[in-house]
């Protein structure tokens, strides 16, 4: 269960990061919202990132797949009993990369050509790996 927990923590951050690269007022926006509220936070713990409304929003609309709520979770009977745990840590560590880091795409590469195909398969992968280019920001 820890195994399967991580993979679909991992593939949302993916396709959250995806999404917002594709539409680039959605990554300011959850970037501005991070920043402003946990500004001056070296580091911060799960219950500062209660406060992220537009940040959840986000994480929603990103599971949100085929018109069924939370597709990596499960649905109705089989839901996944981890579900709230995952959806924190997507939420603290979407979180921490939109705060410490800036992200944008490979020089190049246009948000008109930016690739959102999914593989084939059962867990809802990205058909190509997400590259993009991140670089610190300055907290001070």
């Amino acid at each position: 269960m820890v195994m399967a927990g991580a993979e679909t923590s991992s593939t949302t951050l993916i396709w959250a990061f995806s999404e917002m690269i594709k539409n680039p007022v959605v990554m300011a926006k959850a970037q501005l919202e991070v920043r402003e509220t946990l500004k001056g936070k070296k580091t911060f713990e799960d219950i500062d990132t209660e406060e992220l409304k537009y940040l959840k929003l986000v994480i929603k609309e990103t599971l949100r797949g085929n018109n069924f709520e939370f597709i990596p979770f499960g649905a109705v009977r089989r839901m996944c009993p981890g579900k709230l745990s995952g959806l924190a840590t997507v939420g603290h560590s979407l979180a921490k990369l939109l705060y410490h880091f800036d992200w944008k795409l490979l020089d190049g590469v246009s948000v008109d050509d930016f690739d959102m195909t999914e593989a084939e398969g059962v867990a809802a992968c990205r058909k190509n790996d997400l590259c993009l280019i991140t670089t610190p920001f300055d907290l001070s």
